[in-house]
């Protein structure tokens, strides 16, 4: 199931199958509003992204975008009150 240690480390790899369409699905699950969803994307992400992966600019963008909401809500709240 894992590949030997490669001068970037260890990569996860399904064995047999091509997992694009997995990499694709869980960053659709990172840009939805929920919860749940997010949580479930990311956890896939770990799973199946390395470091050399083009889905990986999407999933950063993702993050800050998430990041920058939460930081919004959370002054919008202290302003309140």
């Amino acid at each position: 199931m894992f590949r030997g240690p490669n001068r970037r480390g260890r990569r996860r790899r399904t064995p047999g199958y091509p997992a694009q369409f997995g990499q694709v699905e869980c960053v659709k699950l990172v840009a939805s509003p929920k919860f749940a969803d997010k949580r479930l994307g990311y956890l896939g992400i770990m799973l199946l992204l390395d470091e050399s992966q083009e889905v990986l600019t999407l999933v950063t963008n993702s993050l800050k975008k998430c990041v920058a909401v939460g930081e919004a809500n959370q002054r919008r709240e202290v302003a309140a009150r």
